[in-house]
């Protein structure tokens, strides 16, 4: 198949919609593909299958403009997660900015926006996204996307919360459950393990998970 007839295809996948509706000017900003989880998952299938890393994937507004992206060597708007209108969003901009040495970071997303598989340990969004023992636990439960629609959150609201963790993959930073059921966050690099200073919330229902991640004071 051919390159761009193959990312047609996957944009279409997960749009939910035919090959034949996206054309040029087709907006991502439509709901199946509007959300970070959906972004993540469509920079996913295209390294998977077409063998490009797309750094500006959160930022491209219309089908061309991903064709330039990943076929043209268009511009990198941005190599970070999410896009210029949250880093401008003076809410997102006081969590970052912290006061007293206190920043915030909250997430919150639609269950259904977690790509569906027949195989999770597979899949290369969840692979991508989660640690082995993060799927582990996930599909363990009765129900594994609103557990992974969680732990999705509490990555984003690290990411909001400590700009230091921006564009380190997600797979490198897990959310970690203790025997009382109380959460934390660890980050794994370079064959270590470590546990950020930070406090973290997750929360969700059938149709949406939230997560509200605060970095304490030293």
């Amino acid at each position: 198949m051919e390159s761009k007839e193959q990312l047609r295809q996957i944009v279409a996948q997960l749009a939910g919609l035919n090959p034949d509706a996206i054309n040029t000017d087709f907006s991502l900003k439509s709901r199946g593909l509007q959300s970070s989880v959906r972004r993540a998952a469509l920079a996913a299938a295209i390294r998977r299958h077409l063998g490009v890393n797309v750094a500006d994937v959160y930022s491209v507004v219309t089908f061309r403009d991903l064709e330039a992206a990943v076929f043209e060597g268009g511009p990198q708007a941005s190599a970070s997660r999410g896009t210029p209108a949250d880093l401008q969003n003076p809410i997102v901009a006081s969590a970052l900015s912290g006061v007293d040495d206190l920043a915030c970071g909250i997430d919150i997303e639609r269950v259904d926006a977690m790509p569906v598989t027949d195989d999770y340990w597979e899949h290369e969004f969840y692979k991508e996204s989660f640690s082995k023992d993060e799927i582990a636990y996930c599909l363990l439960q009765e129900n594994p996307r609103m557990h992974f629609a969680a732990r999705w959150c509490a990555k984003e609201a690290l990411v909001k919360c400590d700009p230091a963790f921006k564009g380190q993959p997600f797979s490198t930073m897990e959310v970690v459950r203790n025997k009382s059921g109380e959460v934390s966050l660890s980050h794994h690099a370079n064959g270590t393990s470590t546990k950020p200073p930070l406090a973290v919330s997750i929360s969700h229902t059938e149709t949406m998970a939230a997560a509200v991640v605060v970095r304490r004071q030293k």
